[in-house]
């Protein structure tokens, strides 16, 4: 009866659906059929069990007769009872800073229903080619989880599924040997390995040299592997340099009962290739072809800095080749010498597979530096039989494809560097200047209208426009104006000693409550005044100081309007009496029920959009979320919350939480109660409509100064 319900409640939902509701209105019909003949005759089938080597794995428990590409799960407590709201993927990562109250991020995830049933279907969760996963399961708030493999052939079953408490495993990730060589740990990934799978995982880029980790797993036996890299650069010299740490592994068991267990400092260690930073390079080769260029050793390339490529057996001939051709049109003249190097069969191999992947993929033809066909012994990978061809790629470990490997002009390893940021670096080791373009004809005249002088907070480029502008978008917004080849009707752009365009409109919206709005970011909340006023009409594009205090960038909008217009507008500070919410209680997350996702906070009043309706973001505190709340319905927020712990908070606002657009006062209270108390139900923070004085800016017209 449990799987029946279950099973119905999926089919409902699906039915509802007017692309697919008749495909599966029918497989409804066909699997009532299946439910009803299946119900008796389950029970006379033999019992089945899923692989496992923990005690938090799946027991023996009916097969349902149901064809299916499901894979039914029921999740019971130590107590045999069933476990409503856990958890379950094949793939879960632990974040920084907490979402909506946890640090994990669970990707696909399915949560157990008031049975404790949940639900895998094999179609959406099993990777291509895969014939088996592991499921990670937790219930974070009662510390309970599984771990739980399953199988293609495993569709249609149910299983019941043991729920024990879990372990805190923690650890910390460091590496001294990085950091003596100049490149401290800066990024690592570690994860934990349950049956040779990884549905768990923590990646770090944070600042701290040492990374400390945290997972919550049941009894059994794991392996925490570990891989990363360091950046920075030896002796003050470029910081886009990097090194890596090898892929490592530490086996551990978590025991029945036990709710800690501290791994302690785990070191990392750097690969062969990182401990050759800062020393000689080895010399290429033996090489069995050249193109593009004679042979060449590092000892010939002395006083120039080397770029090698190792670019595997076939060219990348989309993303880096183009990238290391700009480099080389760029500084090969001022002491770059780049070559990429090839471990195919011969330089024939080599021009067949650049055909097949430009074919495929595009990107360049040829390029003009020096490649290179490895020759000599083969190598094998560390720790594994597998052969590496080609005598450079063993002697500098490259192990992964495409590596990039920087040489100084003493002929010393640097570092591996970023491609995006190679001639930055390069420049550096030069001890030259990256050499710029010269600008478009177009594009000074534009940038010469479009720029503030020192003096200047706030600047109007009324219409009729440039000729210029209409360059500017075509190439800046290239993608927009081929949906809108007219050009927008206004631009805002931010001024920081550079211009950078914020945002555009198309439409007649050129009033001054409208600048207020986008151009000073002002919320309607926060100024009001004579309608007349606040509709004077101000088209143009504007150029604004954004970083500047708010009452320095209006005593600006007021001497601009005054010269361009003759109007004496003033805006000044006061207490008027205006709607408020006022926000308390502690903030703690509950999934909403009735809209197309649960990891989002919700902003809705009656009606509910589909996904591709609704807009969201996620704010980085709960400060910034009730003012994101305040936005989204324009009344103020007055936080009185009690403190909690940093949290990211996504949310989605729908269409109905735009109640500010309805014109019937009595409706617009009724909707934003709607707003407040679902708020309150995903939230169980308390939210109170009332009035008070408050703060805002008044929009006024005196009479013109002489």
């Amino acid at each position: 009866r449990g799987l029946a319900g279950r099973v119905r409640r999926i089919l409902e939902d699906k039915c509802a659906n007017p692309r697919t509701g008749l495909r599966w209105c029918i497989t409804a019909a066909i699997l009532a059929t299946c439910i009803a003949v299946g119900g008796a005759f389950a029970q006379k089938r033999p019992a089945e069990s899923l692989k496992s080597e923990t005690s938090s794995t799946a027991e023996p428990a009916i097969e349902t007769s149901i064809e299916s590409n499901d894979i039914i799960l029921r999740l019971i407590d130590p107590d045999g009872q069933p476990v409503q709201a856990a958890k379950g993927s094949m793939r879960v990562t632990v974040q920084d800073r907490s979402v909506l109250g946890s640090q994990l991020r669970w990707h696909h995830e399915e949560i157990s229903d008031e049975n404790g049933w949940i639900v895998f279907n094999i179609n959406d969760k099993f990777r291509p080619q895969m014939n088996h996963e592991v499921i990670y399961v937790l219930h974070e708030d009662r510390r309970l989880g599984a771990m739980v493999e399953l199988e293609r052939r495993d569709a249609g079953k149910t299983f019941e599924v043991p729920m024990s408490s879990v372990c805190q495993v923690h650890g910390i990730l460091d590496s001294p040997a990085l950091e003596a060589i100049g490149m401290p740990l800066s990024t690592a990934v570690v994860e934990i390995a349950w049956n040779a799978r990884y549905p768990l995982g923590r990646t770090f880029r944070t600042e701290k040299k040492a990374k400390p980790f945290t997972f919550l797993l049941p009894p059994g036996r794991y392996e925490l592997r570990y891989y990363g890299h360091g950046s920075g650069g030896r002796d003050g010299g470029p910081a886009r340099l990097s090194a890596s740490a090898k892929h490592e592994a530490t086996p551990f068991e978590v025991l029945p009962d036990q709710r800690d267990l501290d791994l302690g400092i785990i070191e990392m260690h750097p690969t062969k290739l990182a401990t050759l930073i800062g020393r000689p390079a080895p010399e290429l080769g033996p090489i069995k072809a050249w193109k593009n260029g004679s042979p060449v050793t590092l000892a010939d390339l002395k006083g120039q800095v080397v770029y090698l490529y190792f670019d595997g057996d076939s060219p990348n001939t989309r993303r880096d080749l183009p990238r290391l051709v700009e480099l080389h049109q760029a500084l090969a003249d001022r002491g770059l010498t780049i070559i990429a190097i090839y471990n195919c069969a011969s330089l024939e191999e080599l021009d067949r597979n650049w055909d097949t992947v430009y074919q495929r993929f595009g990107g360049v033809t040829d390029v003009p530096f020096r490649m290179a066909v490895d020759g000599g012994e083969s190598t094998f990978y560390e720790r594994s039989g597998r052969e590496r061809p080609g005598a450079t790629y063993g002697t500098y470990d490259i192990t992964g494809i495409p590596t990039s490997v920087l040489i100084d002009a003493e002929g010393n390893i640097a570092g591996q560097p970023n491609l995006y940021y190679a001639k930055e670096t390069i420049c550096s080791m030069l001890g030259v200047s990256p050499v710029e373009p010269e600008p478009e004809a177009w594009r000074v005249v534009f940038e010469t209208i479009y720029h503030l002088d020192e003096d200047q907070i706030l600047k109007r480029i009324a219409p009729p426009f440039i000729p210029e502008r209409m360059d500017f978008y075509q190439t800046e917004e290239a993608h927009q104006a081929e949906a809108i080849p007219r050009g927008p009707d206004r631009m805002i752009f931010h001024w920081n000693g550079k211009l950078r365009r914020w945002g555009m409109g198309f439409g007649k919206v050129n009033a001054l409550s409208h600048v207020l709005n986008h151009v000073l970011q002002l919320k309607s909340f926060e100024y009001t005044g004579p309608k007349e006023l606040l509709n004077l009409e101000l088209p143009g594009d504007w150029i604004i100081r954004n970083e500047m205090p708010q009452d320095v960038k209006l005593a600006a909008l007021e001497d601009l309007i005054e010269a361009e217009l003759g109007r004496n507008i003033r805006f000044e500070k006061r207490f008027i009496d205006r709607e408020v919410i006022i926000a308390s209680g502690r903030f703690k997350f509950h999934p909403p029920v009735e809209t197309y996702e649960s990891t989002s906070v919700h902003m809705y009043a009656d009606e509910v959009d589909p996904d591709e309706r609704s807009g969201g973001g996620t704010d980085d505190s709960l400060a910034e979320f009730l003012e994101t709340v305040g936005n989204r319905v324009n009344i103020t927020v007055i936080d009185q919350t009690e403190p909690i712990e940093e949290i990211s908070i996504p949310y989605r606002h729908h269409r109905s939480s735009a109640v500010f657009r309805e014109p019937d006062e009595q409706e617009r209270a009724r909707k934003l109660r709607l707003v407040l108390d679902h708020l309150t139900e995903q939230t169980e923070l308390q939210f109170e409509v009332t009035t008070q004085p408050f703060e805002v800016w008044f929009v006024t017209e005196g009479e013109e100064q002489e």
